[in-house]
């Protein structure tokens, strides 16, 4: 009788495990579409946002699509609309539009979505659209994008380097955002691997899943969780 209790003690164990393992270690993503990324990318703003950003202006009320008509323009932020083009205004609901072509460049779409999200945010905010002033750069560093305008981005400074650890891309950060903290949480949609994590100015970690910057205590999602 003692051993079957021993035997469910330790399926129980294993069971616990498994869920936390499942729910701890993210699954790589596999072949998403353009739509999908950067629905994912509101998804993954809205988890790792400050609460105000939910109470202003639920996920459920930005609408993404993409947009293959823009050539020169890298995304657009239309108010009031549920629909792409729709003349149908839809007070409290805003599209965002993203360009596919610059989908191949990790850090230009990511930083375009989030870009465009602070622009619905500044306009549910402050009532009206705010267009690149200080109230829009204030969302736009809650949010973890950069607070310049397209045009302006390459000239940035960006302190930390976020990259795929097999060298598919390679992009900067001006925030020690939930990436650069935890790079193992994240994974390359090219290869699968673990991201990394840097200070701009020093050599790439070699391993996946690592984090080297000074200011972060912790290197390892091992040292993380101790």
């Amino acid at each position: 009788m003692g051993g079957n209790n021993d035997t469910i003690e330790k399926m129980l164990e294993n069971h616990a495990a498994a869920s936390f393992q499942s729910n701890d270690t993210p699954t790589p993503p596999q072949s998403m579409s353009d739509i999908e990324r950067v629905r994912a990318e509101v998804d993954a703003l809205y988890e790792e946002a400050p609460s105000w950003v939910g109470e202003t202006l639920s996920r459920e009320k930005v609408h993404c699509f993409m947009a293959p008509r823009f050539k020169s323009k890298h995304g657009q932020c239309q108010y009031n609309r549920r629909k792409a083009n729709s003349d149908v205004r839809s007070v409290g609901h805003h599209v965002i539009r993203i360009a596919p072509g610059i989908m191949n460049d990790e850090h230009d779409w990511q930083d375009t979505v989030r870009h465009e999200v602070a622009h619905a945010l500044a306009y549910e905010k402050w009532g009206s659209s705010q267009h690149h002033n200080s109230n829009w750069k204030w969302v736009c560093e809650e949010v973890g994008a950069e607070p310049t305008r397209c045009a302006d981005k390459s000239h940035t400074e960006r302190p930390y380097k976020f990259a795929c650890s097999n060298g598919c891309w390679e992009t900067g950060k001006l925030k020690r955002s939930k990436k650069i903290k935890r790079p193992w949480s994240r994974y390359c949609n090219d290869c699968g691997e673990m991201c990394v994590s840097w200070d701009a100015g020093n050599p790439k970690p070699t391993e996946p899943g690592v984090c080297e910057v000074s200011s972060i205590e912790w290197r390892t999602k091992d040292e993380y969780y101790e």
